[in-house]
């Protein structure tokens, strides 16, 4: 055996008479018990002065803590709120001493206990004198280095973190000079699990050394390279997690950040050996914190990052949560060092556009009918097409479109070509997440681009029409005006010939709601020059699938024709004039007949009164008028979140700029809804994250 320390005794007194001797020798931590039922009931003589509750029945209400009838638990936290901090400290270590045959709430014990420390631990710490806090942080030290069994030492280390974290100041200074011992010992050990333990702690409190740093550099090197080298994976991923938490929080310091950019190897390595761990906190998530944070400890191993992490994302065989971490790597790196890339490895990027490229074809052919059924799009974002869809917009974003485009555009051409649905998909989606990033450079061949898109809305399979429809209107947002002025021929026609697809209510809808993306910039001129054709093709829609309401997903096509509708009005202006007389007995037909569709009713009254504002008051007064009184004597009893509710209140905004001193009669029934809506509060609660 080495000696790690000299011989130390700490003397603590347990009560009159009697003292806890706490033996440091030779690197072991030894508790000698002079009178065993007094360390037995340590906590309740560590506070005093407080009401006793028999440790037995806090126990029952610990566990009607986690109970899942709302009420039981309901009342015990009632009852849990009302012990005062210090009280709850000493119970939950008595707690913890008394079951010392129960794994079970032993652990629960040791939650709660973090857990009212990190929340109260001024209010507590202010309350306690120094012979008190001694104590508590002595029976800390005690209970890690006693305990046998490995998951609840771990919850002793995360408490063990959380109590040096408050006890360090902005100076460095650890006034905790027993935990700094704990961790000399434990960094120094050749027991792994007491390696093991020391990097726990400092994942928890990454700053614990503070100015001590420099004398546990060398052994925690030597510890790191150790652990991550160990068969044990559980270890191994510890080991990740603590040096990257350690490197984050001391980002200032050159030595460590030398420490961690030589780790970068080693912490590769286990990624790769652990990725097979569905965890989001895993070694892989946390590299991802390293390449966000500290992207420069990866610049010298960049070209070996690509490729495990490539490598990665790209196998089907491993777990979506691993493949996810993998591409969240990438992307973190590039945003955080953009420049970093083509310095460190400039070949790279056409393969990361290409495994995200085939990350996004990874659809299934036997859903189809599912996604057909389905009322509107849901985006899993666990699922891997949309995380590679995500990171490549992301990728645009920070990378320069005159780099991106030379790659992006041949490899998207290439999966257009291919017969095989899904690569057609994955182009056109890909089109809509780089427009925002590469608009500069895509903007000077937006024609070009949009009649290639444009011809996608015929394809065979209804997901690829749905993906063109989605670029059309993504693509309308980003690059508007330039794309409405320019490619208005190509646009409008394609658009007009998806709304025709009332067999397929989602392409169907999702034409009118691109259309509706295209109207919002488009000027007046140019949409006037198709007005009468696209109010026409809106309202064959609208009577071919407006007996179909009880479906869903036309629902939704009637809701997006509507919005449509509106957005063309709001574009259009005073050409609306002449189509507005035949449009409103339309919209006033579903006013009357689609009551229980409030969200459908609320639609349909914003775009009368955007049709309203668009040809004014002269040709729009009488219709005015009956619109007002037809929805006044619902008014009264309309519910504050009744989807219809805001829509109502912005649509009687536009009437009285409409009527002017015309909507007077109206304000006894509009004022007290406007009243009601300012004074709601809506209900919301702050949940802690443990």
């Amino acid at each position: 055996m080495i000696p790690c320390l000299p011989a130390k005794h700490v003397f603590l007194e347990v009560s009159s008479g009697f003292f806890l001797f706490l033996l440091i020798f030779c690197g072991k931590i030894v508790i000698f018990r002079e009178n065993s039922r007094i360390l037995q009931h340590f906590p309740y003589i560590i506070i005093t002065g407080y009401s006793r509750m028999d440790v037995n029945q806090f126990a029952e209400l610990i566990q009607r803590l986690q109970s899942s009838d709302n009420e039981i638990r309901k009342k015990a936290e009632e009852q849990y709120e009302q012990i005062d901090g210090p009280t709850k400290v000493a119970l939950l270590f008595e707690c913890y001493n008394q079951f010392a045959n129960s794994a079970e709430v032993r652990s629960t014990v040791l939650v709660f206990l973090r857990r009212v420390l990190s929340r109260d631990w001024d209010a507590i710490w202010e309350n306690l004198n120094d012979e008190n806090k001694q104590r508590i942080l002595a029976k800390v030290l005690e209970m890690i280095v006693h305990e046998t069994d490995i998951s609840i030492k771990k919850k002793i280390a995360d408490l063990i973190s959380e109590i040096a974290s408050n006890l360090i100041d902005d100076a460095g200074d650890m006034s905790w000079q027993g935990v700094l011992e704990l961790m000399d010992h434990c960094l120094k050990s050749d027991d792994l699990t007491a390696n093991y333990i020391a990097l726990l702690i400092l994942r928890g409190c990454p700053i614990i050394f503070g100015n001590k740093l420099a004398h546990f550099l060398p052994s925690l090197k030597v510890v790191l390279e150790k652990c991550m080298a160990t068969p044990d994976l559980q270890i191994k991923s510890t080991a990740v997690r603590a040096v990257i938490a350690f490197a984050v929080d001391n980002d200032e310091e050159k030595d460590v950040i030398r420490l961690m950019t030589a780790l970068v190897p080693n912490v590769l390595q286990v990624c790769n050996e652990t990725s097979d761990e569905d965890d989001s906190d895993g070694a892989l998530g946390e590299f991802a914190e390293l390449a966000s944070s500290l992207p420069k400890c990866l610049n010298s191993h960049l070209s070996q990052v690509l490729q495990v992490t490539l490598q990665l994302a790209a196998n089907k065989e491993k777990n979506e949560m691993c493949r996810q971490n993998a591409i969240e790597v990438i992307c973190s790196y590039m945003e955080s060092a953009p420049k970093g890339l083509k310095k460190y490895a400039p070949n790279a990027f056409s393969h990361i556009l290409e495994c995200l490229l085939a990350c996004m074809t990874e659809l299934d052919d036997e859903v189809l009918q599912e996604w057909l059924n389905e009322i509107e799009e849901e985006d899993d974002y666990e699922d891997i097409p949309i995380i590679a869809e995500s990171a490549i917009d992301r990728v645009a974003c920070c990378i320069n479109g005159k780099t991106m485009l030379p790659v992006f555009l041949p490899l998207v051409e290439k999966l257009l070509t291919n017969d095989d649905w899904k690569m057609k998909h994955a182009a056109l989606r890909a089109f809509s997440a780089v427009g925002e990033g590469c608009q500069r450079s895509m903007e000077p061949h937006i024609e070009q681009i949009m009649v290639h898109i444009t011809r996608y809305v015929n394809d065979a399979h209804p997901r690829v029409q749905y993906a063109a429809c989605n670029a059309i209107g993504q693509m309308s947002s980003d690059f508007a005006p330039t794309l409405q002025k320019k490619c208005h021929a190509a646009v409008i026609p394609a658009l007009l010939e998806s709304l025709d697809r009332t067999d397929v209510p989602r392409v169907c809808a999702h034409a009118a709601s691109a259309l509706v993306n295209f109207a919002e910039e488009c000027p007046k001129s140019i949409i006037g020059q198709y007005l009468p054709y696209i109010l026409q093709k809106l309202e064959n829609v609208l009577s071919a699938v407006f007996n179909r309401l009880s479906d869903k997903r036309y629902q939704v096509v009637v809701e997006n024709i509507v919005t449509a509708i509106a957005s063309v009005a709001e574009a259009a202006e005073e050409l609306f004039k002449e189509h507005h007389a035949r449009l409103i007995p339309n919209l006033v037909h579903i006013l009357q007949n689609v009551g229980e569709l409030k969200e459908l009713r609320g639609k349909t009254i914003e775009c009368i009164s955007l049709i309203g504002y668009a040809v004014g008051k002269e040709h729009f007064h009488a219709t005015a008028i009956d619109i007002l009184n037809l929805l006044g004597d619902g008014m009264k009893d309309l519910a504050i979140d009744d989807p219809q509710y805001s829509y109502m209140i912005s649509s009687w905004t536009r009437f009285c700029s409409i009527l002017g001193a015309d909507f007077a009669p109206f304000l006894p029934v509009v004022m007290d809804p406007v009243l009601r809506a300012a004074r709601y509060r809506p209900d919301f609660n702050i949940f802690n994250s443990e």
